[in-house]
């Protein structure tokens, strides 16, 4: 096929070309489409393929056209692309609808956006805060249980109040027929001490209802804010009617440090022990700083930089969401939800992700922009040194071994190389902007603001 570039228009977000599919390959085709049409259609008042060419074009002209344009445009546009090697994003779009003349060339206007792309400020003017976390013996004492976490039982609770950190079962119903597909059966969750916590977020203001009063068969029938973000305008910011019938409470219970429970960990003494807790604490401090440093750095960079992202992009990113909400809520509900059942998300949910998925494409832009700027790469020495720590993580006998198998997982090894260096990227990115003295906060309440 014939096809002509007369025009291109590239601009910062998009690319606009000006086709011309010439008029012989034209004709041909439509040809070969009325033929094809001719010879299938049953026209009352006409033998099976006998109807008059012309009488077909004027009563399905149009549908004659659409075929056309359904057979041309496509390999006119992957015939240009490949001639061009123009890097695009998602399905083009028809600025202009295109017009069939017969005996004519087929003129197209074509628009395409262009891939995700970030302009970055530069580095070295921006300010950011560097805060300081200081370990206490609390934050001490809190990871040892960490180290133990293997170890712990399972302990239900009979007659005792509900504490943070248990996994209650309940089965939570919202009076409101509004708010009924919200409503959970069997549903698991819990207040943590530090991090997120519950699932879903609209359970929140549950904590000081729960925590500390009541206790496992309680039945409580109670008033209170719905928070959720939802389409009935009318309802935020009200308190509304639910019943919560408390099923099971769960509880971790931890062993002491003796020599048996050392044995277990593989350790010989309560000094090893303390050089392993004081290790982990130690990159625990490290971890939760650089999360800071990068989450910081995300905010002072996302105002300065000028992003293309294109809908196509949010809108993939969004449906993945929702699959994975949909999953979600069916693990944790026991069954399909009537929210699921819907089939489709409300309009706040959708608005809501759009957001969450267009600042998650922005920060992987922010990333990559780095990356490839610095090009940075790992050392050997660097990555042994991770390697090592995973066989001694893993309390493997037989480090030599624990390393061949380590290196011998291909997606494994490549997927623990990106993370290495997305750290070092970000560490190095840190250093290049100029830094302001923060707050200083012991490990457990930098771990709540995580």
């Amino acid at each position: 096929m014939n096809v002509t570039l007369t025009e291109k228009k590239d601009t910062e977000d998009s690319i606009e070309l000006k086709l011309e599919i010439a008029a012989e390959d034209v004709a041909s085709k439509y040809k070969e489409i009325l033929q094809k049409f001719s010879a299938s259609a049953q026209i009352p008042g006409f033998r099976k393929g006998k109807a008059p060419k012309q009488y077909l074009e004027k009563r399905f002209g149009e549908s004659l056209k659409g075929e056309l344009f359904e057979e041309l445009i496509p390999e006119a546009i992957k015939q240009t692309l490949e001639q061009e090697k123009l890097e695009i994003y998602g399905n083009p779009s028809l600025p202009e609808k295109p017009e069939y003349e017969s005996g004519k060339a087929l003129n197209l206007c074509i628009r395409f956006e262009k891939p995700p792309h970030v302009a970055m400020p530069e580095l070295e003017k921006m300010s950011m805060l560097s805060h300081e976390i200081v370990i206490t013996d609390a934050d001490l004492a809190a990871q040892g249980k960490s180290l133990m976490e293997n170890l712990v039982q399972a302990k239900e609770r009979s007659d005792s109040f509900i504490k943070l950190d248990d996994f209650i079962k309940a089965n939570i119903v919202f009076s409101d027929s509004r708010l009924e597909k919200f409503s959970l059966k069997e549903h698991m969750f819990m207040f943590p001490k530090e991090g997120k916590g519950p699932f879903p977020g609209y359970l929140a203001p549950l904590k000081e209802f729960l925590i500390d009063k009541a206790k496992p068969k309680d039945t409580l029938e109670l008033e209170m804010e719905f928070t959720e973000p939802h389409e009935h305008e009318d309802l935020k910011g009200k308190k509304t009617k639910l019943k919560v019938e408390i099923l099971s409470v769960v509880y971790k219970e931890y062993p002491e440090l003796n020599q048996e429970t050392l044995k277990k960990l593989g350790l010989n003494s309560k000094e090893e022990f303390e050089a392993e807790l004081q290790e982990s604490t130690a990159e625990l401090r490290e971890h939760v700083l650089l999360s800071w440093g990068i989450k910081n750095l995300l905010n002072e960079i996302r105002p300065h930089a000028k992003f293309h992202v294109p809908q196509q992009a949010i809108e993939s990113v969004v449906a993945g969401q929702w699959q994975q909400f949909q999953a979600m809520m069916q693990q944790q509900s026991g069954g399909v939800s009537k929210h699921q059942a819907a089939g489709k998300p409300s309009g706040d949910w959708l608005r809501r992700a759009s957001v969450h998925a267009r600042m998650q494409i922005e920060n992987s832009l922010i990333y990559e922009s780095l990356n490839k700027s610095f090009a940075l790469s790992l050392d050997d020495e660097e990555v042994e040194k991770e390697i090592q720590k995973k066989a001694k993580q893993a309390k493997a006998a037989d480090k030599a071994s624990f390393r061949r198998d380590f290196l011998q997982d291909e997606q494994g090894y490549k997927a623990f190389e990106e993370q290495l260096l997305y750290k070092k990227t970000w560490k190095f990115a840190i250093t290049k902007c100029q830094q302001k003295k923060g707050s200083s906060f012991n490990l457990e309440q930098a771990l709540a603001t995580h």
